[in-house]
């Protein structure tokens, strides 16, 4: 299980630095503006940061960054959280 939520959170933050740069090709302001949200408070994209640097950033982020975001969230989850809880 542990490793389950490990590779969880790496792809997580994958998933993250891929939405940010797409955001940054949409709207370079409004990506400039998250990424010094995220650097405001010492953020660190480590296995499982990008839930902290995502709040940070959330007033920042456009429709598509946001849709994006809770898409890969629910990915995350139904990928290799659920698929590792023991059945009941």
């Amino acid at each position: 299980m542990r490793m389950a939520v490990w590779e969880a959170r790496k792809w997580r933050d994958t998933l993250w630095t891929n939405i940010l740069d797409a955001l940054r090709e949409r709207n370079p302001d409004a990506a400039a503006h998250a990424w010094a949200a995220i650097h405001s408070e010492q953020v660190v994209m480590l296995h499982g940061a990008s839930i902290r640097a995502a709040a940070l950033a959330w007033p920042h982020l456009d429709h598509q960054a946001r849709a994006d975001w809770l898409w890969a969230c629910q990915l995350v989850q139904q990928t290799w959280i659920s698929g590792n809880l023991p059945s009941a």
